[in-house]
């Protein structure tokens, strides 16, 4: 099993598990599966369409091709950008896409992402395939130019880190709130910026930041606890439960 070294750029490192090859291609055809059971209900509807109008008019032709033609497009970059990373296939099959850099993949990245498939797939014969089986990251074409990478949610280490006040790769370390493994990737990512912001203004968002959290967690207040206590603990929590830990 492939793995790549992301830095965080939060002094920490993450050791991902790269998707292999057949579980990517497992994804893509659940996801044509998906597709094509959408396309086959949308020509159903066309096909009554036809019989109960014997000369619709040109713009049910129109709204037709774009029921169609509108999902292929932009069911990958919807999906990933929207549902971190994962379409409906990669959700069954436990993958992921994220960027290089471990952050989560943007609309933009998921466009150049499905543009660059017909590159990896149809105009160079299928060398985005070896890509994936012999570059270190297991990276199509397509994802070297979005800066994207396919990860298992499963197998996913981290590394190390600088930070003493992090204890959460400590093997005796012990989640306090279990709700933090609510928390989406974007989610644990807005926490790092709040907690690594040096603006005059970092305890007042840490203060808001705390309340929206515990809000939506549904988290009462702590006694002894600070804001930001609180928000280093959700912190290493979300990653005890996202993470396999190592010493």
């Amino acid at each position: 099993m492939g793995q790549t070294t992301i830095n965080t750029g939060y002094y920490v490192k993450l050791g991902l598990a790269t998707a292999g090859l057949g579980s990517r291609i497992l994804a893509q055809l659940l996801d044509c599966l998906f597709l094509s059971l959408f396309e086959g209900a949308v020509s159903y509807i066309m096909a009554i369409v036809m019989m109960t109008f014997r000369d619709p008019p040109s713009i049910v032709y129109i709204l037709m091709v774009l029921l169609c033609a509108i999902p292929i497009v932009l069911y990958h970059p919807l999906c990933e950008s929207l549902n971190q990373g994962q379409s409906l296939g990669k959700k069954i099959v436990g993958l992921r896409v994220v960027k290089v850099d471990g952050t989560a993949t943007t609309f933009g990245s998921s466009i150049l992402r499905w543009v660059m498939l017909f590159v990896d797939v149809l105009l160079t014969s299928g060398i985005g395939i070896m890509c994936i089986m012999f570059t270190r990251d297991a990276q199509r074409i397509g994802d070297m130019a979005a800066g994207t990478t396919v990860v298992k949610l499963r197998g996913n280490v981290v590394r190390s880190s600088y930070l003493a006040e992090f204890n959460f790769i400590l093997p005796e370390y012990r989640p306090v709130f279990s709700e933090a493994a609510r928390l989406s990737i974007n989610q644990i990512e807005i926490i790092s910026r709040v907690l690594f912001n040096t603006s005059p203004d970092r305890q007042e968002y840490i203060d808001t930041l705390a309340e929206k959290v515990r809000n939506r967690l549904l988290i009462p207040p702590v006694q002894n606890m600070d804001n930001e206590r609180f928000l280093r603990t959700i912190y290493n929590d979300a990653y005890h439960f996202n993470a396999t830990i190592t010493a």
